[in-house]
């Protein structure tokens, strides 16, 4: 089930497995209704406060995996999940990697810096 999740990237060699954008949209709006409520965060909380069309079973499906990975951890059965300190530092490079610039905006800078 977890395939469903993630993607392999490959860089050289090495290989390293990447969520996919659901699984990053998930965990990502689980680290910050966290941040900002300090409680487990929960499949029907984050199905209303998402942006997205998803189910809380969905979501608890996607949590059950990112849970499986290491990125969340559950105290209980019947309550939230938490963020672990691996979700954490994937948030922060989240927020660390800088916005792609689309080709023509590089062909435009580019053309300009050559006419000077």
């Amino acid at each position: 089930m977890i395939k469903t999740l993630i993607g392999i990237e490959k860089k050289g060699v090495r290989h390293s497995l990447v969520l996919n954008e659901r699984a990053q949209l998930v965990l990502n709006s689980i680290i910050e209704n966290y941040i900002q409520s300090s409680e487990p965060i929960g499949s029907r909380t984050l199905s209303k406060s998402i942006g997205v069309a998803l189910s809380p079973a969905t979501i608890r499906n996607i949590m059950s995996d990112l849970a499986e990975l290491g990125y969340l951890i559950q105290s209980h059965t019947s309550a939230g999940r938490v963020p672990t300190d691996k979700a954490y530092r994937f948030y922060v490079n989240s927020l660390a990697t800088p916005p792609s610039v689309p080709e023509q905006i590089k062909q435009k800078i580019s053309q300009v810096s050559n006419e000077q």
